[in-house]
């Protein structure tokens, strides 16, 4: 959604600079949402996000029409100039060698790293997924720190479209659609448990590049996308089957 709405707004010329801004507030403030669902109406995190995943992809198609928010087209250029820097952001690179986007992955692996593993709120974070009554009883407030993370993820969701969008060009409604089982694979793969508190960044990056690697090298080997849904489908059963095995026996 965050991207559809930026690319309606810098193709009125809206500046981009405030097009982006405001998607990513649109993100935090979703994210916001979806902790007040969890924390007051007590819906389970995994439903309450599916469900706002369908109400999101749903506001995005409207917005549009269904249709293709396209960024490449000459009257894009003509509405708004600075559509060009955009997308450069996306396929241009650092001294003409290094991706940006490369780049940006690196960085946002170290900040995240720093914020989860060295920040009193990454700690509290952790507690509140492992043990929220004892989390609670050593004065962590649970419910703060629920939202704090629904709208933290919320805004790096957007921050994310809008990477994407900046290298595709182009964005519609359905962009990203079954993208939620690879992040949950990768995550479970790199360590992070389903019952929460377990997890660290170089396991969920490493996660993510196994899951890379997997979905690279069945296109390759020339496996069809149906059976690639079929594979990444046992995948998952087996990361759960395999951290639920390990929480048992601990």
């Amino acid at each position: 959604m965050a991207a559809m709405f930026s690319g309606t707004l810098m193709l009125q010329g809206v500046p981009v600079w405030a097009a982006i801004a405001l998607s990513l507030l649109i993100g935090a403030a979703i994210g916001m949402l979806n902790g007040l669902v969890v924390t007051m109406l007590h819906v389970p995190a995994m439903l309450a996000t599916l469900g706002m995943q369908y109400v999101v992809r749903g506001l995005a198609l409207i917005i549009t029409d269904g249709g293709v928010v396209n960024l490449m087209t000459p009257s894009a250029g003509r509405a708004n100039p600075g559509i060009a820097d955009f997308l450069s952001i996306g396929s241009g690179k650092l001294f003409g060698i290094i991706p940006n986007m490369a780049i940006i992955f690196v960085a946002l692996f170290l900040l995240a790293a720093f914020f989860f593993h060295k920040m009193l709120l990454g700690f509290q974070m952790r507690a509140v997924g492992g043990n929220p009554a004892a989390a609670v009883a050593s004065g962590i407030s649970s419910g703060k720190v629920k939202i704090i993370a629904f709208m933290i993820m919320g805004f790096f969701a957007s921050f994310a479209g809008m990477l994407n969008f900046s290298f595709l060009n182009s964005v519609q409604g359905t962009m990203g659609q079954g993208i939620e089982m690879d992040v949950i694979a990768a995550s479970i793969i790199g360590g992070a448990s389903l019952s929460g508190g377990e997890a660290t960044m170089p396991g969920t990056v490493i996660g993510v590049l196994i899951m890379g690697v997997l979905r690279t090298g069945l296109v390759f080997m020339g496996v069809s996308a149906y059976l690639q849904m079929v594979f990444i489908g046992a995948v998952i059963i087996f990361a759960v089957a395999a951290d639920m095995w390990t929480k048992r026996n601990k």
